[in-house]
């Protein structure tokens, strides 16, 4: 019996994985991760354990009483990969001999950069602990790399067979529909059963994509029926979606019947089931959502979803620091009084000789180089020049530097009064004689800005979260009026 089942947050992607197996008891919460929205853990266990097995970052935590329950991992060695069709791969593994019904599955743990995370993979067969799995290779999915890249003699870790997708011990006649790598557990069931009159209705897209021909056609008492949505003429089957065809088959009422595909056929073979009166202990189903977790879905834009969220997190972190570097300056100057914030500080005054070759140079050229020695910059409009002297400021927000030169005497002094810190902070909120790295501190924190509002707006649409979802889109609206204004008053 399960006792507790939680998320645990600090591991959680947000990925959706869990909603979707079995949004009865898991949802995504605007925090984007997930949690458990729902209690009756016994109704839905199936699905609740689908989502348990098939998290992709083994974020969810069960407690029952039942160890079977609980995840347990085994070593398992790569002993042979093959392609048995164009994106189809079988993969042989040695572990140990395990207790196996036809139908069940493992589930895979691997790591990458990010951590770990599971890939569930139905059973071709088990024997003497030689585990044979097929599986698809999506374009970019997170396992399929890992399958692929994995040399022979590599290790992973796998769970013990799981599932209630099994054959009922019957004599009765049986037929199996299968789509895609939904017919790897099929395969196991029929060959579980040789005396018994059995019939397949094996669906693929291309020619291409077919696999296990030559194995099925070694199994007794087996009628195949394989069917191409996209067939080329020279094709001898069946044209068509399995669900047409095996519309057409005279169901006895001892029949059974055994799914195992995409979601839309097993709605479709329920759907005739139900308008044939055909009892419903004799339908078994398992969908590829329910068995593989994630496999069903395209996860090469996870990576992608994870960075987004790590990108708007440190944005806004380093944004946080400016936002309250902005707000502690207004405040010091909307308050000067407390602080002393329009207080000069102290003055300085010296004297110096005038550097060599200071003769040779323009009025402009000595005080460019006068005004290096000193922080901030030279106020250009401030220069005076005449035959005795020249005198100029250089202005910055913890100084303000007046100097004069002494043409004569070839000297100059300087008047330098220094802000308080208090000062300083209220210049730099106000922009106010602005240094080239006040202006990167200003542009940085628009930036920052920007990438903050976009990222969050992009996992807000993302969000499995009608209300999140929404929101963000309509903060999308509000931003491209506020950024149609911009261009048309520019």
């Amino acid at each position: 019996m399960i006792k507790s089942i939680r998320v645990n947050k600090d591991q959680c992607q947000g990925c959706g994985t869990c909603e979707q197996t079995c949004s009865a008891i898991f949802r995504l919460t605007y925090k984007v991760h997930a949690e458990v929205s729902g209690k009756d853990f016994e109704k839905h266990q199936k699905k609740m354990l689908a989502a348990y097995y098939g998290c992709p970052m083994q974020a969810i935590e069960l407690v029952s009483d039942d160890p079977s329950l609980q995840i347990v991992w085994h070593p398992a060695v790569i002993l042979e990969k093959k392609m048995v069709s164009a994106i189809v791969m079988e993969i042989r593994l040695q572990t140990k001999d395990m207790a196996f019904k036809p139908g069940q599955y493992v589930t895979i743990r691997f790591k990458d950069d990010i951590g770990f995370f599971n890939r569930a993979y139905s059973i071709v067969g088990l024997k003497d602990g030689i585990l044979t799995l097929a599986v698809t290779l999506l374009n970019g999915g997170r396992g399929s790399s890992f399958i692929t890249n994995y040399d022979v003699g590599s290790q992973v870790e796998i769970t013990e067979p799981k599932g209630d997708f099994c054959l009922k011990d019957t004599p009765n006649p049986k037929v199996f529909v299968g789509t895609g790598t939904g017919l790897a557990p099929l395969i196991a069931m029929m060959e579980s059963c040789p005396e018994t009159k059995k019939t397949l209705y094996f669906g693929q897209r291309k020619e291409k994509d077919l696999f296990y021909l030559e194995r099925m056609a070694k199994i007794l008492n087996l009628d195949i029926h394989t069917c191409l949505d996209f067939a080329d003429d020279d094709w001898t089957g069946l044209r068509g979606r399995v669900t047409e065809h095996f519309l057409n088959y005279p169901l006895t009422r001892n029949t059974e019947i055994y799914t195992c595909g995409s979601d839309p056929m097993m709605k479709g073979i329920e759907d005739i089931l139900k308008k044939k009166r055909h009892p419903k202990n004799l339908f078994s189903r398992e969908s590829f959502s329910n068995i593989n977790g994630m496999n069903s879905l395209d996860d090469s834009g996870l990576l992608w979803r994870i960075w987004t969220r790590y990108v708007h997190v440190y944005a806004s972190l380093v944004m946080s620091g400016l936002f309250l570097f902005f707000g502690l300056s207004g405040f010091l100057a909307s308050r000067p009084e407390l602080f002393n914030s329009e207080d000069r500080g102290y003055t300085v005054e010296e004297s110096h000789a005038l550097p060599a070759g200071s003769d040779a140079m323009t009025a402009l050229q000595l005080a460019q180089k006068l005004a290096q020695k000193y922080p901030g910059k030279l106020d250009a409009g401030s220069v005076e020049d005449d035959a005795k002297q020249l005198q100029f400021n250089v202005e910055s927000v913890w100084a303000s530097t007046a100097v004069i030169v002494d043409k004569t005497q070839k000297r100059y002094e300087i008047r330098q009064s220094k802000n308080r810190w208090a000062a300083a902070l209220v210049q730099l909120h106000q922009g106010e004689k602005s240094s080239p790295m006040q202006r990167v501190l200003i542009d940085l924190t628009g930036w920052l800005m920007a990438i903050a509002t976009l990222t969050g707006m992009v996992m807000g649409v993302q969000s499995r979260n009608p209300v999140m979802r929404n929101t963000a889109w309509v903060l999308v609206g509000i931003s491209l009026v506020l950024t149609a204004i911009m261009v048309i008053n520019r």
